[in-house]
Parts: structure tokens; sequence; C-alpha cells
């Protein structure tokens, strides 16, 4: 610990906080106190952090412990919390209140902050409301970006750089287990970056797996799925307008010719323009913006024509009749288990839930209750059933917590930032392109029970879906680069006439193909692995 620090009366709250810290945990803080605020845009001095912590490491106990030294500082400190959801708008008010460091209040999700509390828990849809807010004007403001990442959506942004050119903000962190981005926008051009351009903390899982005390020991078993399964299964076309027919694996093979040819062609146009490019010099056609319409315009509905088709082949590939059977025979394996399944698609979520209640199974069900983009493949039942879940998802989600074998549908609401003590067993069904929303999973599933010393009682066991396409492929390659996770934290299976087989050797493609070739793997049959009726996952 600093020298500064030694000088701080340990009776003070924070001080108090900081010695029942984890050691990253007061690492960081003592770098946020020692630095001095910095020069960021038009000559504006802000003190700014960006904090890369995995999910369940302690990074609100962090954003606590400088929140209340914060408001030692004097009468005119101020803290403003900014939240990407409702959900985490109640858990952070909560928190702060728990922890009586000041009047709190609420903006956003109906509440309209009361202009007198030190403190505010703001949803990010609802900054604009508080620019130039007088109280919050003292010069003396510390904003804490908690799930920092979303804040770089354009109207976030544009709110808080409004705020900083405003001189409302003197200090600022970003909190994320995934701060970066790839598709132009960047939260930590406003929160900041090291010498090296990198976030000034990151904690990764490897080193939460040397600490013991932080996150339980966990496997990622990639299961993974033949392409060929997809002949089976015939594709539904989207609206009139959607060309493709015939079997799953025949418009899935249509869908990629296009998009490659798409994609050369795009990448040979944009060639010499100043767009945006990956750091391997290639365009960058995810990229949020185009720039100078003059320049692109002409191209820029070839780009989002390109995207769309990319979107709709993961579509496919994550709504595959197989995974839904995939799914019950998981639950089925697990019978009498607490379970969660983690899947992308709403209409996916009410297609389980009528199979699992074939099998007598009554699942929970939580989600955002928003129509989603499939809406009208659903009966007027689903229909129904959907607007209920969103009226009654929080005691939903109560109950399924209370519960010691229910099982748990969800998708993208609770990816982010809402705290269950153990989920059992957990499956991610399917997952998107970008490996940020299944990284956040990932953390919500690493919780557990914990023995006296603070060690965790059992290893976790992680499932994760994945047809052997390179696209899917390619996530789980950029969930082990983003989250920085040790390759041994990995185990990979594949699906062969209904049962799991363990693939040792991870370079081969398909599993014909190391039958074909004779690669030397070797196999362990359902009954010798999880998932069945007597391993723990």
């Amino acid at each position: 610990m600093s020298s500064a620090l030694l000088h701080e009366e340990d009776r003070t709250q924070d001080m108090q906080m900081l010695s029942k810290a984890h050691d990253w945990q007061a690492q960081a803080f003592e770098e946020w106190y020692s630095k001095h605020p910095e020069h960021w845009e038009k000559g504006i001095l802000i003190k700014r952090m960006t904090i890369k912590a995995i999910t369940g490491s302690g990074k609100t106990y962090l954003a606590v412990m400088m929140a209340v030294h914060h408001l030692m500082r004097g009468k005119h400190a101020r803290v403003v919390v900014v939240v990407p959801s409702v959900g985490l708008l109640s858990q952070w008010s909560s928190i702060l209140n728990g922890w009586n460091i000041g009047n709190v209040s609420n903006c956003g999700g109906g509440n309209r902050y009361d202009g007198y509390s030190p403190i505010v828990v703001v949803t990010r849809d609802s900054l604009k409301k508080l620019i130039r807010h007088p109280n919050l004007m003292k010069g003396d403001t510390f904003f804490i970006l908690d799930e920092c990442h979303n804040m770089a959506a354009k109207k976030s942004y544009a709110a808080l750089t409004k705020m900083a050119e405003s001189n409302m903000i003197q200090s600022i962190v970003g909190l994320s287990a995934t701060p970066e981005r790839t598709d132009g926008r960047c939260i930590m051009d406003l929160t900041g970056r090291n010498s090296e351009g990198e976030p000034h903390v990151t904690y990764a899982y490897e080193d939460a797996l040397d600490d013991k005390t932080v996150i339980p020991q966990f496997k990622i078993n990639v299961a993974r799925f033949s392409v060929n399964e997809l002949a089976h299964e015939t594709y539904q076309p989207m609206s009139v307008l959607d060309n493709y027919a015939g079997n799953k694996l025949e418009v899935l093979d249509a869908m990629t010719l296009n998009i490659s040819k798409m994609a050369a062609s795009l990448s040979k146009q944009l060639a010499d323009y100043p767009v945006p490019r990956n750091p391997n010099g290639s365009v960058n056609l995810f990229h949020h913006d185009y720039g100078n319409p003059a320049i692109t315009g002409a191209l820029s509905s070839m780009v989002n024509n390109w995207k769309q088709l990319t979107i709709k082949r993961k579509r496919l590939l994550n709504n595959a009749d197989i995974r839904k059977r995939i799914a019950i025979q998981f639950i089925e394996n697990n019978y009498g288990k607490k379970s969660a399944i983690f899947v992308e698609s709403i209409t996916m979520i009410e297609e389980i839930a009528v199979m699992l209640r074939e099998i007598g199974v009554e699942p929970f069900i939580y989600h955002s209750g928003e129509r989603p983009e499939d809406w009208e493949e659903l009966n007027d039942t689903q229909k129904e059933r959907l607007f209920a879940y969103k009226s009654e998802s929080k005691e939903i989600l109560a109950r399924w917590i209370r519960s010691d074998s229910g099982v748990l549908l969800t998708c993208k609401a609770l990816k982010e930032g809402l705290n269950v003590p153990d989920m059992g067993l957990v499956i991610l069904l399917s997952h998107p392109n970008s490996p940020r929303p299944t990284i956040q999973t990932l953390g919500r599933a690493l919780r557990g029970e914990r023995n006296p010393d603070g060690t965790f009682i059992e290893e976790k066991d992680i499932w994760i879906v994945n047809c052997d396409v390179a696209a899917d492929d390619k996530v789980i390659a950029n969930i082990k680069e983003t989250g920085k996770i040790p390759e041994n934290r990995f185990a990979y299976y594949y699906y062969v006439h209904n049962d799991w087989v363990s693939v040792n050797n991870t370079l081969i493609t398909t599993i014909d193909d190391a039958l074909q070739e004779d690669i030397p793997i070797q196999y362990e049959l359902q009954e010798d692995i999880p998932p069945n009726g007597d391993e723990t996952i």
C-alpha cells in the first residue's frame, strides 16, 4: 500500500472497505487514488480510469469503495452511477443505500432525480435529463459507468460527451469485463487508456483462477454438433422478401456463399477509401459509421445488406431445431438439478418451454418481454404469455433463485449485471457472433457456495452448444482471446448419434475428418462423461 494511503485514518469507511478487499481491488484503488486529472478533449481536465475485470470479481465493491472515498472530499462531492438497464438501476440503488453513504436518488425507469441527493443512479437512456443539473455542477462530480461498453451507444456517448464539455465530470471510471469494442465506438475514448492503449486495470480469468477466492474453478465444455444435421430441417422464410428456401443446410450454404461474394466485392470497392479497418488492415464491414456520405454513401446500402445477411445466417444457426433437442436431453439427463439455459431468441424460449412441459417440467421464464423479431411466428397464446412474463419477470426470477431444481429459460435479460448466487447447470444453447455477451454470461454462471476459508466448494461446468462451422468456431476463439481464458479450461465434445463424444484433439474440423484421416483421438461415451444423471454440472 502506498505511503499516501498509510496516512489515511483506518477508521474511515473507505479504509475499512479497503482492508477487506481482494488484492486486485486494493491495487486498483491505490492506482485510482494516486492518479491525477489528465487532458481529455478541448483542454478539459478529467481524472479517468478504465477497469477491465471479469464478471463476479467484485467490480461493484471496488466502485462503491471509490464512491465512499470521493464523498468524503467535501460538501460539493457528488456521485453519478450510470447503468444500462432498469434492473441494474434498482440493484445499484439497493447496494448504495445498504452502505448508508448518503441519500440516493434514481433517474430512469419511471423515477425522476430529486435534485438534491449527492448520489444519483441513472439509466443510460435518462442521462440527458441530468445535463447541466445545478446540483451536479458543484465542481466535484464523480461518474461511475457500470457495464461501460454499453455507454458507447450513440445517444449515451453523446450525452456523456456533452456533460464532460459542460464541466460536469471531474472524474470518471468505466467498469466492464469487455470495455473494448470492434465496431468503432469505444467508451475508453472517454474513460481513458494506459500508455499501451489498454485499460488501466485488467483482471482476467487466469488472474482470478490463481487467486482461488474470487471465482470457482471451472470448465467450459464446447459441445459441437455437425452442420449436416441441418439437412433434416426446413427453412422458414422470414418475410415475403426472403428468397431463401429449402432445407437449412442448403440455405446456409447459399447464404455463406453470398456473404463471401458480397464481402469480397465490398472490400475491393472500399479498399482505397478512408474507411474503418481491422487490426490486420482489412476493411471493417461491421463498423458502425462509414463517415462522409459523399465518399461511401453509394456503398452504404450494400454494407447494410451484407450485415443483415450475416445476422440472418447466424439466426438460422442459433434457431436450429437440433439445439432444442439437445436442451431437452440435457434436462432429462440432469433431472432434478437447478439449471439455466441461455438462448438468443425469445421465440425459441417458447418452443423449448412447450417441449419441457411435454416431459413434465414447468420452466421458469425470464426475459424482457419485448417483441422479438420473429414475433409473427408465435401463436396468440404464446404472445399473451410474453406480456405476462414481462409484468411478472422479477417474481419469476425470485422463485427460480429460491428453488432447488427449477429450470430457467432466459436470454439477454440476464446476461449483464444481475446477480444470481448459483445457477447450477448452465447451458449456452446459442450465442451471438460477438464474444462480449457470451463472456458476460459466463460471469453470471461463475458463482457458488464457499468453504469457511473463502474457497469454492465445487468446480463449475458450463456448456456452450456450437455448430461445427467456421463462424461458430471463430466465436469460441474470440471468447478465449477477449476473455483471456486459458486453453486448459476448455473441453470439446461432439454430438454423434445422440451421444456426446469427447474429442481430445481440438485441431480437427469435424468428427468425420478425424475418422477419415485416422487422426488419433480418444473417445469417452456419454455414460462416462457429463451430462448425465450422476454427474455434477
